[in-house]
C-alpha cells in the first residue's frame, strides 16, 4: 500500500512539474532581460538584492531567489522581467533562479517513483 502512495505521490510532482515548465517556457518567452546590479547581500551571496532599469526606465529592486549563489555587491548580473509588469515577477536570468521549482519536482517526482517501484518488488 505504501509503495503504491509512493508512485502516486511521484507521478502527481511530476504532473507538476510539467504544469511549471509550461510556466517557466511562457515567462521566458514573454520577458525581456536587461542588466542589473547587485546592491547588497544581506544574507549572504545567495540571497542577493538586485536593481535594474526596464527599458523604460522605470527602477525596480527585488531580492534574488532560486539556486544561485556567489554574489558580491556591485556584480552586474542578467535579470529578467515582464515589461508589461516589471515589479511583479524579476528574476535572476539563471538556471537556478528560474527552472528551481521544476528541476526540484522532477527530482523529488522521480526519487518517490522509484523509490515506490523498487519497494513493492521487494
Amino acid at each position: 500500500m505504501r509503495a503504491k502512495l509512493f508512485v502516486v505521490l511521484g507521478i502527481a510532482l511530476l504532473t507538476a512539474a510539467a504544469v511549471q515548465a509550461v510556466a517557466v517556457r511562457r515567462y521566458l518567452r514573454d520577458t525581456s532581460v536587461t542588466i542589473g546590479e547587485v546592491m547588497a547581500t544581506p544574507y549572504g551571496g545567495s540571497h542577493p538584492v538586485i536593481r535594474f532599469a526596464t527599458a523604460d526606465g522605470v527602477v525596480v529592486t527585488f531580492p534574488g531567489n532560486g539556486w544561485i549563489g556567489g554574489y558580491a555587491t556591485g556584480d552586474r548580473i542578467a535579470v529578467r522581467y515582464d515589461p508589461r509588469r516589471p515589479r511583479i515577477s524579476p528574476a535572476i536570468d539563471a538556471i537556478g533562479s528560474v527552472w528551481a521549482g521544476v528541476i526540484a519536482s522532477v527530482v523529488l517526482g522521480v526519487g518517490f517513483v522509484l523509490g515506490g517501484w523498487l519497494s513493492r518488488r521487494r
